[in-house]
């Protein structure tokens, strides 16, 4: 934990591995229970962000549930069987 009470950007919880960021209020999380590098993840995180920006045009909580089927399938489309 962070002096602040936020958990770390990754942690181990019972063999699981997760992965978050706060961007515009919003928490970004991906989990993986395989050994990967965190900056490799983070990027993806990152990336990924991008492209809902890209597609919305603004990031926020109301244009993610506006826009939760378009998301959907961009993940479905970016995160094929677990690999990016």
């Amino acid at each position: 934990m962070w002096d602040d009470g936020d958990p770390l950007p990754s942690f181990n919880v019972n063999g699981l591995n997760y992965f978050h960021t706060k961007k515009f209020g919003i928490y970004f999380v991906a989990t993986t229970k395989y050994n990967v590098s965190p900056s490799f993840v983070m990027d993806i995180i990152y990336r990924m962000m991008k492209v809902f920006r890209d597609y919305c045009g603004v990031l926020s909580e109301e244009s993610i549930r506006k826009n939760f089927v378009l998301i959907y399938e961009i993940i479905d489309e970016v995160i094929d069987y677990g690999h990016p």
